[in-house]
């Protein structure tokens, strides 16, 4: 039962990290980029 609740635990702490991390200059510039379709228009 506590180990269930351990792996529930740290899969949502990696997720939020993942999401919410501060993302580099690099990965800003390509999601900024008017030739990216990722981006938006």
């Amino acid at each position: 039962m506590t180990l269930e609740i351990i792996i529930i635990l740290l899969t949502i702490v990696l997720a939020v990290f993942f999401i919410f991390r501060p993302t580099s200059k690099k990965e800003k510039d390509r999601f900024e980029d008017k030739d990216n379709w990722r981006g938006g228009f």
